[in-house]
Order: C-alpha cells, then sequence, then structure tokens
C-alpha cells in the first residue's frame, strides 16, 4: 500500500503541496548523473508527484529503471526489443473469447474516461502483459494499466513494463488476505477522507465489506461500484490522477 501510496497524486494529495524547493529536489534527484537515491526520492514522493517528473519517478519506484545510470541507455533499447518480442507472441494465439472480453471493457472504460486515446493500445498492452504471464484477466488490471497509457503516451515500452512492475509488486494483493485486506484499507481511506462520498455510497448499498470481496473474488480497486458515477467522479475514487 505504501507504494501505491508513493504513486499516486489523489486530488486530496496531490503535488500541489510540494513546494517549489522540494519539486525542484526531485527533479535533481532524478537527474543524477551516476545514481538515483531511491530513499530520498520515496520522501519526496509521499508529497505527491508533479505531472512533468511522474513518468520518470514513477520507473524508479517500480523497479522499471535501475537506479544506476551508467547503463540506461543500453537496458533501455534491450526492453525495447523485449516488449517487441512479447507483443509478437500473443498475436498468433488469438484467444477470440478473451480478446471480445477485453475488447468490451475497454470500449467501456475508454467512454467512462476519454483522455485515454487509444482503446486499442489499452487492449495491445493488456494482451501482452496476459499472454507473457500466462494469466487470467480480471476487471481490476484494465483499471490498474489505465494511469500508465496515460502517462506513457509516447512509449508502449515503458507502459508495459511500467504496469508490469505494478503487478509483480502487488502479487499478494491479489490472494484472499491481501484483497481482504486492500479492502478495508480503502474503505477506511474513503471513510476518513471523503466521508460525504463514503456516506452516500454506503446509504446507496454500493459498498462491499472487505471479506465479502475476498470471498467472492472481487478485485479490491473495483471494491466500490462506481457504474453510474460520472466520469469525474471515478477519476477521482480511482486515486491515481
Amino acid at each position: 500500500s505504501s507504494l501505491l501510496h508513493q504513486l499516486a497524486s489523489p486530488p486530496l494529495r496531490s503535488a500541489a503541496m510540494l513546494t517549489p524547493r522540494e519539486e525542484q529536489e526531485m527533479a535533481e534527484v532524478l537527474e543524477s548523473e551516476c545514481a538515483v537515491e531511491m530513499d530520498k526520492l520515496a520522501t519526496l514522493c509521499r508529497l505527491g508527484i508533479p505531472e512533468r517528473l511522474r513518468a520518470e519517478a514513477w520507473k524508479y519506484l517500480l523497479g522499471v529503471t535501475r537506479p544506476e545510470k551508467a547503463q540506461e541507455l543500453s537496458l533501455g533499447k534491450l526492453m525495447e526489443q523485449r516488449y517487441l518480442r512479447l507483443e509478437r507472441a500473443w498475436q498468433s494465439d488469438p484467444q477470440l473469447e478473451l480478446t471480445r472480453r477485453i475488447k468490451a471493457e475497454v470500449r467501456g472504460h475508454h467512454a467512462a474516461a476519454p483522455h485515454l486515446r487509444s482503446r486499442q493500445r489499452l487492449e495491445r498492452l493488456l494482451r501482452t502483459y496476459l499472454h507473457c504471464h500466462a494469466a487470467d484477466y480480471t476487471s481490476g488490471m484494465l483499471h490498474l494499466l489505465a494511469p500508465f497509457e496515460h502517462v506513457y503516451r509516447d512509449s508502449d515500452t515503458d507502459a508495459y513494463f511500467g504496469f508490469e512492475g505494478l503487478m509483480g509488486q502487488l502479487s499478494w494483493a491479489l490472494t484472499f488476505e491481501g484483497r481482504k485486506q486492500m479492502a478495508v484499507a480503502l474503505l477506511t481511506l474513503l471513510r476518513h477522507l471523503l466521508p460525504e462520498l463514503y456516506a452516500h455510497l454506503e446509504a446507496e448499498e454500493r459498498l462491499t465489506t472487505g471479506t465479502r470481496a475476498a470471498e467472492t473474488g472481487r478485485d479490491w480497486s473495483r471494491l466500490v461500484d462506481t457504474s453510474t458515477l460520472d466520469a469525474e467522479k471515478r477519476l477521482t475514487t480511482g486515486g491515481w490522477r
């Protein structure tokens, strides 16, 4: 949960909380010639990540980019080559039913989040990940992938490996106990940070308890039923931007 806290810059904890000096300090940490000081970066990111620094900061926080910069360019090229191989691999295994399901969910998500530029790109990134990891698709994956599609709009490689890094670090949350703990944590934050929204959702019976969410296999990121909320409120409850 601390990783998500560092990655996110939600409305109630926006990058505006950073002073100009702290923002400049974060930029200097990321632009270090030899190595990025990860402890210092993580501490600064707890106050929110400015949009102009988000793409670089996420890569370090997720372990996509190594703190040592000596081989940064060569490793970047290797990642691009690996992503192209992974993308070609799933295209030889169409899995039509899975493709139809992903297309339907992406279409609905895209309508609610018009800032996402390409439905096809989301579908491609998801299929690549699922094929590479022989993973089952769950609806929550789309919600976790969408911020990477938005932030890394010019690089499929960065979007893919950022998402892969996040999924790797959240693997515990996909277990029964992990889902339950994340559900309880989300409800607690919602109750204290957005009490009016919490009360409204509770009154409308749109909240699922942590245990029930785990027992039914629902992904914790979809704990709150936002199917009838407008797009702006959905982005707010997502807490990523």
